[in-house]
């Protein structure tokens, strides 16, 4: 493989290896650890850098692992693969995760700090990572951050979830593992803790010969954070049209309710669920 890295004007060029072919691909590196674009013709659709490590990400050719193969989400057709399967319309994204410390939560004007990237597909080393999105915090007991994100499997041209970590305040973060994988789609992990356990609501938007119901997921105290296993359905086909899109639920203590807020995928619509519990019997708000 011959690659060619270009700065951010192309006015320099170092050969990084070759074959004394052209270029399969053309890095564009704007020092932030991130390619911006790749040149036409390449295979290659997604290139990232980071902490001196190059991941090459391809639209189709399982060149890494010939044995993980599964049914992709969208409709376009995926170059090299058979005629049953497709690739997602996203390919050219590259998403990485960055952090932001403000001083106040609605005063943007207010002091900030911002550290990019803290986590990129260059940390992602048990799949083959196309980009990563959907950070979510969480803060352990020890003072120990998780950081939860969809990671999209190259192989698998779906969303997957997986974590991270930072021991020392957020200064720096170590990827761990991917933590979540179903036959569909999964993004948006939405992790909170009740009565001493812990648990996750997804996003499950493609990928299913059904419309994907709404699972919530639960960590059992001695396999936290690592394993998590379908505790309940949320909500079933009926009350959405489309898909549950970004789900997130929260507890009021005044009226000791649990509200479920999630997007109609079908008509853009928030609604609005509640329940005396948190893991079953949502029904939609009056108001929503």
């Amino acid at each position: 493989l011959a690659i060619l890295k270009l700065d951010i004007e192309g006015l320099e060029s170092e050969v990084l290896s070759s074959l004394n072919t052209q270029p399969d691909a053309i890095i564009v590196d704007d020092s932030d650890g991130l390619v911006r674009s790749i040149s036409d013709g390449s295979p290659y659709t997604a290139v990232n850098v980071h902490q001196e490590k190059v991941t090459f990400v391809n639209s189709g050719r399982n060149s890494s692992r010939n044995d993980v193969f599964c049914i992709n989400p969208e409709e376009a057709q995926c170059p090299d693969h058979n005629e049953a399967s497709t690739c997602r319309k996203d390919l050219h994204h590259m998403w990485s995760i960055g952090l932001k410390f403000q001083q106040h939560l609605v005063d943007t004007a207010s002091q900030t700090s911002v550290i990019f990237p803290i986590q990129s597909c260059g940390d992602v080393n048990d799949i083959s990572c196309l980009y990563m999105a959907d950070p979510f915090l969480f803060r352990n007991s020890d003072d120990t951050w998780y950081l939860f994100t969809e990671v999209i499997n190259n192989d698998c041209q779906k969303g997957e979830i997986a974590i991270s970590v930072s021991r020392d305040g957020l200064k720096s973060f170590q990827y761990l593992q991917v933590v979540l994988k179903e036959s569909w789609h999964l993004s948006w992990p939405f992790v909170f803790s009740h009565g001493g356990g812990h648990y996750m609501l997804t996003c499950a938007t493609a990928g299913s010969p059904a419309k994907p119901v709404l699972w919530l997921y639960e960590s059992d105290e001695g396999d936290w954070p690592f394993r998590w296993e379908r505790r309940s359905r949320i909500l079933f086909e009926g009350p959405l049209v489309g898909y549950a899109l970004d789900p997130v639920i929260l507890f009021h203590e005044p009226d000791s309710t649990w509200y479920l807020m999630t997007q109609d995928s079908e008509t853009g619509q928030e609604r609005l669920f509640f329940s005396d519990r948190f893991d079953a019997g949502f029904m939609e708000h009056p108001d929503s």
